[in-house]
């Protein structure tokens, strides 16, 4: 075999290492991929059972979406469970914005924004401050489009009929 003919044997070689190594690259992307994406729906998980546990150490929050008259302290604790939960919801859009989380994942989560703010008093709230220069303006366009087309719920009236 002639000196010319092992380089090109080489370059073929050389040429599969490459393709090897590229399909190895990609393999390697796409399961970093997956991994990113599992370890955001966990922490969509926990924020969202973080949630849930502030409304079990304080039950009486619930009653404040329907209660007439708030004391200053009610309205305290109601802004800042409103201020968490919109913040979650504001990193799960920014995470479905970025191709992190599937969209249908994304739209299961969104619901829960309908609900909460989903009675004159959270409207009123988000009004002023949703619009504070708080949250992402993006988020604030997706939400404010998502409460046009979402009417108002009596979900926290219903809690206390079952």
């Amino acid at each position: 075999m002639t000196l010319e003919q092992w380089a090109y044997i080489g370059e073929i070689v050389a040429a599969a290492a490459v393709v090897a190594s590229l399909i190895y690259l990609a393999i390697q992307v796409r399961q970093s991929n997956a991994l990113v994406r599992a370890q955001t729906r966990q922490i969509m998980m926990q924020m969202g059972q973080q949630e849930l546990h502030k409304v079990v150490d304080d039950p009486k929050i619930w009653s404040l979406w329907t209660k007439e008259q708030m004391t200053d302290d009610e309205k305290a604790r109601m802004h800042s469970f409103l201020m968490a939960n919109l913040r979650q919801r504001e990193y799960e859009w920014l995470e479905k914005e970025e191709g992190v989380i599937d969209p249908k994942m994304f739209e299961a989560y969104a619901g829960i924004t309908a609900i909460v703010l989903g009675t004159e008093r959270t409207r009123r709230w988000w009004a002023v401050h949703g619009h504070s220069h708080a949250f992402d303006p993006g988020f604030v366009s997706f939400v404010d489009e998502l409460l046009e087309k979402s009417e108002l719920t009596d979900y926290f009236e219903s809690l206390g009929r079952w």
